[in-house]
């Protein structure tokens, strides 16, 4: 006679609200138990459980703490009996963990009546679990609030919408998340305080969107502020708005007074005008540079003669890919898209209100740079240009 082995399923089923919700996972566990998922083996640690699957029939769960379970000085119920000793006594045996509670089961409808001071101590329990949890949503708002206010979304915008758009999406819904599960623990612990319980009516249902919105957002959100902060680590040295020092950029630079020996510093009337646009400031050879990144300068300055005022934007990208060059170009075609000139290597638009944008790169610095200028022409502006790039070397 051959004896037949069938292969028992098991699936691994996700905890649908909050542990501290008793009555509520109780009621899940009965529900599953009604579909022929069985509680094979809890968690003590985390929120995925394994079931097993059989028929289908009624079972009763009940959660009890395990600071009363799991030694011998655990408080005895109304008839002096050890808490464990009762339960098996009683035809309920143990099924596993669910963080500090322990399941116990029983097939079949059962009645379990508990001495008051277990009840107590359950909800003496989860008042101090919802205080944490309280204390943890006020910290997680604390973060957010300064992960908006330091301008994180601008660091990370820096990387591209590929990543900004769903980290910007993400955090809302952790925002809104964070504060449903705020409402509905800090209503919690109102009830308790005030001597109710948390009963069947607390319906693991209403919480099953909320918990798989949580867990996802939770798992999400990390990897992709991680790409990003890694992604801009790679790209530039410092992280936001940094001061600046004497020390420059370890890329070539060539100040306008290299260009135009006779320029001449700018009065202080200047000055008032750039100090509340850039963060700092710094004086090199009677001209003025404002940095706001280490690779962005920008330099005022006037003429002695014609009193012409010249501004200069120089941004550096410091990259070795092949494609930086190429993608800034492309940009600025496409940005501005008329009188777009190759001339001896120089790219450069001008604009209707007399600004000249140019783009070229010498080795491996890519280099963009705006300039506008009084009472120049097209052709003595180029000049400066062309000067410029040639001065950055090959």
């Amino acid at each position: 006679m051959r004896k037949e082995v069938s292969a028992v399923r098991e699936q691994k089923k996700w905890l649908p609200c909050p542990y501290y919700r008793t009555a509520a996972v109780e009621t899940w566990l009965h529900d599953e138990a009604a579909k022929g998922w069985f509680l094979k083996e809890g968690s003590a640690g985390g929120s995925l459980f394994v079931f097993t699957e059989g028929q289908p029939k009624e079972m009763t769960y009940r959660l009890e703490p395990v600071t009363y379970i799991s030694n011998d000085e655990a408080i005895l119920d109304g008839n002096g009996q050890n808490r464990r000793d009762f339960l098996e006594e009683m035809g309920w045996h143990s099924v596993g963990m669910i963080r500090n509670f322990e399941v116990f089961t029983h097939e079949g409808y059962a009645e379990l009546h508990t001495s008051p001071e277990i009840e107590a101590a359950v909800k003496g329990g989860n008042v101090r679990y919802m205080t944490i949890s309280l204390l943890r949503l006020l910290l997680n708002a604390v973060v957010l609030i300064l992960f908006f206010h330091s301008g994180w979304l601008i660091f990370a915008a820096e990387v591209g919408a590929a990543i900004v758009f769903p980290c910007a999406v993400l955090l809302v819904l952790y925002g809104l998340s964070e504060i449903c599960s705020f409402i509905r623990t800090f209503l919690d612990y109102l009830h308790l305080k005030r001597g109710g319980v948390l009963s069947h009516h607390a319906d693991y249902r209403k919480s099953q969107s909320l918990i798989f919105l949580w867990r996802i957002v939770n798992i999400t959100l990390p990897v992709l502020l991680a790409m990003a902060l890694l992604a801009n680590l790679g790209g530039h040295s410092s992280a936001g708005r940094t001061a600046i020092t004497d020390e420059k950029p370890d890329v070539p630079f060539m100040t306008i007074r290299d260009i135009d020996p006779e320029a001449e510093y700018v009065s202080d009337w200047l000055l008032a005008e750039i100090e509340p646009k850039f963060n700092t400031f710094y004086h090199k050879d009677d001209v003025i540079f404002c940095d706001y990144y280490d690779w962005c300068e920008s330099a005022y300055l006037r003429n002695g003669e014609d009193r012409t005022d010249y501004f200069l934007m120089i941004s550096y990208y410091g990259m070795k890919q092949e494609w930086a060059a190429e993608e800034i170009r492309r940009e600025l075609s496409n940005t501005l898209g008329r009188d777009v000139v190759n001339a001896d290597g120089l790219l450069y638009t001008e604009d209707e209100n007399g600004f000249i944008s140019c783009v070229f790169r010498r080795g491996n610095t890519a280099v963009k740079a705006v300039l506008h200028a009084d009472n120049l022409s097209k052709e003595e502006l180029l000049a400066i240009l062309r000067k410029f790039a040639d001065s950055i070397g090959s």
